[in-house]
């Protein structure tokens, strides 16, 4: 999986250098375990037509909206859009093949409210998941805070404990020590909550690039 998300994530960034400074990049993600084939049918500024320059590869025009074919790396299914700043984006998405490659007419039309983003250059990935897929959640530091606090405790209580056994040893001998422990705790924490918020780490294993990377 760490493969996949890194081929995903270099993609992104080849297409970063190569954009105008008045285009966005705007990196559009699907996930689904029911489709080996997926399209962005997409729109802007309420589903009027790019002009051209702005159609992806592997893109075509039916009824005046824009389908575009998503690369697809297992399950996750991928698009890098590039379209002027401050574009109002409108977009669903169809699965055209199922798991077999046969034809499939699956659409995810967001409960017929269909896809709506404001595009600017501060935005992340766009990240959808097909909610018939069932993925699983492989951590959740929300519902796992309970268990995570009282784990800490249990730690704490070992460490002051064989420190009153050890009277010779000190935990907190440095204030070095105990700054950098606090540093490098706090930074565990908000690398598992941006795990956990950029939804990669459903069904995707620990090895996510980028789970820390700056808002």
């Amino acid at each position: 999986m760490a493969f996949r998300i890194l081929i995903i994530l270099l993609f992104i960034q080849a297409s970063l250098l190569a954009a105008d400074s008045l285009e966005v990049v705007q990196p559009v993600i699907y996930k689904t375990k029911n489709a080996t084939e997926v399209i962005l049918v997409w729109g802007i500024n309420e589903w009027k037509l790019p002009a051209e320059k702005y159609h992806p590869q592997n893109s075509y025009v039916k009824n005046g909206i824009l389908y575009t074919k998503l690369k697809g790396i297992a399950d996750s299914f991928f698009v890098n859009l590039s379209i002027p700043d401050n574009t109002y984006l409108n977009y669903i998405f169809w699965q055209s093949k199922d798991l077999k490659g046969e034809p499939y007419d699956y659409w995810d039309k967001n409960g017929n409210h269909n896809f709506n983003s404001y595009i600017n250059k501060n935005n992340g990935p766009l990240i959808h998941i097909d909610n018939y897929s069932h993925f699983h959640d492989a951590f959740n530091v929300l519902s796992w805070s309970k268990i995570l606090f009282f784990i800490a405790a249990g730690f704490f209580l070992i460490i002051i404990t064989f420190n009153r056994k050890n009277k010779g040893f000190s935990v907190f001998t440095s204030q070095y020590h105990f700054l950098l422990g606090t540093a490098l705790s706090v930074y565990v924490i908000m690398l598992l909550s941006r795990l956990q918020m950029n939804l990669f780490v459903q069904d995707s294993g620990w090895y996510i690039i980028g789970a820390g990377y700056y808002d």
